[in-house]
C-alpha cells in the first residue's frame, strides 16, 4: 500500500503489543513529555527563569470495545499487566510507507466499565521505560 497523504484521522492509528493490534480499539493517545529544570541561582541577573531540558518521558493510552474472543483484547493485556512483564509498543498507522512510534515499557493500567444497557468497555495506560523510537512501516 502507498503511504497515507493528507491529514490523517484517528481510525487510521492502532496500538499494537508485540506487533498485534489491540483489537476493537475506540481511541488511542501518544504523550511525550520533557521535564525543565530552573537554572536560576542569586547571581541571575534576570527576572525571568531560565530553564533547560531534563528527563523526558513518554506513554500510550487506550480504549476500546470489551469483545469475548477479541484477537487481542482484555485478557492478553491483563497478562501482562499482573506480573509486569515488559512489552513493546506501537503507535502506528495502519498502512505501509508511513512513521510509527515504538519502544519497550509497561503496562500500568486497565480499567473495564460496564454501565447498564451499554457496550462495556475498556480503557488503560502503558509506560515507556526507555526511549521512544520513530521509524517507517513497510
Amino acid at each position: 500500500m502507498a503511504a497515507l497523504t493528507g491529514t490523517a484521522i484517528g481510525g487510521q492509528f492502532l496500538v499494537y503489543v508485540g506487533g498485534t493490534a489491540i483489537a476493537h480499539s475506540t481511541d488511542a493517545t501518544l504523550n511525550v513529555s520533557k521535564d525543565m529544570i530552573p537554572a536560576v541561582s542569586k547571581d541571575t541577573t534576570n527576572q525571568m527563569r531560565e530553564k533547560f531540558p531534563g528527563a523526558g518521558e513518554w506513554s500510550v493510552d487506550f480504549a476500546g470495545l470489551y469483545v469475548y474472543a477479541a484477537a487481542y483484547g482484555v485478557s492478553d493485556i491483563m497478562a501482562l499487566i499482573t506480573p509486569g512483564t515488559v512489552s513493546n509498543i506501537k503507535f502506528s498507522p495502519n498502512t505501509s510507507g508511513n512513521k510509527y512510534f515504538h519502544g519497550n515499557g509497561y503496562f500500568t493500567s486497565l480499567v473495564i466499565s460496564a454501565p447498564d444497557q451499554e457496550n462495556v468497555t475498556f480503557s488503560g495506560s502503558w509506560e515507556a521505560d526507555g526511549d521512544i523510537t520513530e521509524s517507517s512501516l513497510t
